[in-house]
């Protein structure tokens, strides 16, 4: 079910926003740690009324929403060496020594990774007479997220180049049409058309790297792999 617009004009709007100022320090490991560059925004309307009243009404409605965030973890040039079990000197060399091959590593400290949310509706009915009714639909369904590099300890630890582009999109366009023929026959007609489209972009267009990484400080070693470049397989795909 979905509202109709009335012979009335009425309209709402709401909106919310969060960032890093209004959020605590997290505990990670019985230490306080910031909560790194964090927003939130959330936004939407609704309106509707008539276009000739008894006879015409439309009704739109929308939200967006857009969070920014870095990756969970702890993260080399951030946290202290031991809790990434990496030294940034040795993730910064081996940056260096892909650039010298014309590869971009990517972002081996804090980066904001981005998520969208968006959808539409609106709404036209008509009634031209007391036995026909008309009612014409949109609706639009967006989402794009982008999947956070792994910086949790236990595995690998990723730069930011392993990391992908997901958007879907959903459009629907609907019709209906409902008649009365006689007091015993009425007639309903329906028709639907949808659209999808799911898209999956990688950060980087070459084959996954992985280096084993050897470090430490003074009481405790460490070993950890670091790795780069785009999943083992799938790293961009379309689907219509």
């Amino acid at each position: 079910m979905t509202r109709t617009g009335s012979n009335d004009f009425h309209g709402s709007a709401f909106g919310f926003f969060r960032n890093d100022g209004l959020v605590g320090d997290a505990v990670i490991g019985g230490r306080l740690r910031a909560p790194g560059d964090l927003q939130n925004v959330f936004a939407g309307f609704d309106a509707g009324g008539p276009i000739v009243r008894d006879r015409l009404h439309f009704f739109v409605a929308g939200e967006l929403e857009r969070r920014e965030q870095p990756p969970d973890g702890f993260t080399v040039g951030v946290d202290e060496i031991v809790r990434a079990k990496l030294d940034p000197d040795s993730v910064a060399r081996v940056s260096n020594l892909l650039s010298g091959y014309g590869v971009d590593a990517g972002e081996g400290g804090l980066y904001t990774l981005e998520n969208d949310l968006a959808n539409v509706f609106a709404r036209i009915d008509a009634r031209p007479d007391a036995d026909n009714s008309l009612m014409l639909r949109y609706s639009l369904a967006y989402a794009a997220d982008d999947p956070a590099a792994n910086r949790l300890a236990g595995d690998a630890y990723e730069m930011s180049s392993t990391g992908t582009r997901i958007e879907s999109r959903n459009q629907s366009i609907g019709a209906q049409w409902l008649s009365t023929l006689s007091p015993g026959w009425s007639n309903d007609l329906m028709v639907n058309l949808q659209f999808l489209r799911d898209r999956e972009t990688a950060n980087a267009f070459y084959s996954r790297i992985e280096v084993d990484l050897q470090g430490g400080v003074p009481g405790a070693g460490f070993r950890r792999e670091l790795r780069a470049g785009s999943n083992y397989s799938g790293p961009d795909g379309e689907l219509d």
